[in-house]
C-alpha cells in the first residue's frame, strides 16, 4: 500500500485457538490494508436535523464513524454522506429514492454500525436497523456518545 509494503498474515490468539488469517497487514500489525478483502460495514447515524448547526454535527459523526471503520480494516458504507451532496432529503422522491438506494447498499455488508448520541434513534435509524437485523439477518455493533464526549470527540480534532 503506497510505499510500505504488505504481507498475508496469519496469527492465533493463544495456544487453545486455530490458526487465523488477517489479510495484508503491514508487518507487526493484524489489521488488513487490501480494499479487494475487506468486509463492507454499514454506517448507521443520524443525519436529518432541527439546526444548520446539528447537521454539520451528525456529519461529523458519520465521518467519525467512516474513519474508525477503514483504521480497522473495513470499507465504509455511509449513503448519508453520499446522497445528500446530489439529492435533497426534503424532497420525498429524492428522500425515496435515497433510502431504497441505501438499502441496496446494505445487502453488500456483512455488518453494521450503529452510532447514537445520548441513545436517540431517529426514525431513519430505526428503518435501517429492523432491515439489517429482520431482512439481512446482520449482527451490528452501537457506540453510544454523550453529549459531552460528543463535545470532546469533536474538539479533540475528529474533523477532516
Amino acid at each position: 500500500v503506497g510505499d510500505k509494503p504488505i504481507y498475508d498474515t496469519i496469527y492465533k490468539k493463544n495456544e487453545c485457538t486455530p490458526w487465523i488469517y488477517a489479510g495484508q497487514c503491514y508487518a507487526g500489525e493484524r489489521t488488513n490494508k487490501n480494499p479487494a478483502l475487506m468486509p463492507m460495514v454499514y454506517i448507521c447515524s443520524r443525519y436529518r436535523a432541527d439546526t444548520r448547526e446539528q447537521l454539520e454535527i451528525n456529519i461529523k459523526v458519520a465521518k467519525w464513524a467512516a474513519c474508525e471503520a477503514v483504521a480497522n480494516g473495513m470499507i465504509p458504507i455511509a449513503p448519508h454522506l453520499y446522497f445528500p451532496r446530489f439529492m435533497d432529503d426534503a424532497i420525498p422522491e429524492e428522500r425515496y429514492f435515497g433510502i431504497q438506494a441505501g438499502q441496496r447498499l446494505m445487502q453488500q455488508c456483512s455488518t453494521f454500525h450503529v452510532i447514537t448520541v445520548d441513545n436517540v434513534i431517529s426514525e431513519g435509524m430505526a428503518a435501517e436497523i429492523e432491515y439489517m437485523t429482520d431482512t439481512l439477518l446482520l449482527s451490528g455493533r452501537k457506540t453510544n456518545f454523550s453529549q459531552q464526549g460528543l463535545e470532546k470527540l469533536i474538539l479533540g480534532g475528529m474533523e477532516r
